[in-house]
C-alpha cells in the first residue's frame, strides 16, 4: 500500500511539473521535464534498490521491504533535487 502511494505522489507531481513548464515554457519543454524526471527516477530506484537490498534482511515484514523503503529513500533524495532545480533561485536572476 505505501508503494501505491508513493508511485501516486510520483505521477502528480510529474503532472505538475509538466504544467508548470509547459505554461512557462511550451510543450516541448514540458516533455523534456518528463523525460528528465522518469530518467532520475528510473536511474534512482535502480541505484537505492540495489543498495537496499544489500542493506535490508529478508526477514522483514511484507509491508516494509527493501523496495518500499528504497522507494521511500529515493522520494526523499528526489525532494532535495527538484527543489534546487525547480525553486532555488539564483541570486543573479533576482536583480
Amino acid at each position: 500500500m505505501i508503494i501505491v502511494i508513493i508511485f501516486y505522489l510520483h505521477i502528480i507531481s510529474a503532472v505538475m511539473a509538466f504544467t508548470y513548464r509547459w505554461q512557462e515554457e511550451g510543450t516541448k519543454a514540458g516533455f523534456t521535464l518528463l523525460g528528465f524526471m522518469g530518467l532520475v527516477f528510473a536511474v534512482g530506484w535502480t541505484i537505492v534498490g540495489f543498495i537496499m537490498h544489500f542493506l535490508i534482511p529478508r526477514g522483514i515484514p511484507k509491508v516494509i521491504d527493501a523496495d518500499t523503503l528504497s522507494l521511500l529513500l529515493l522520494t526523499i533524495l528526489e525532494v532535495f533535487v527538484y527543489y534546487f532545480y525547480f525553486f532555488k533561485t539564483d541570486d543573479n536572476k533576482q536583480e
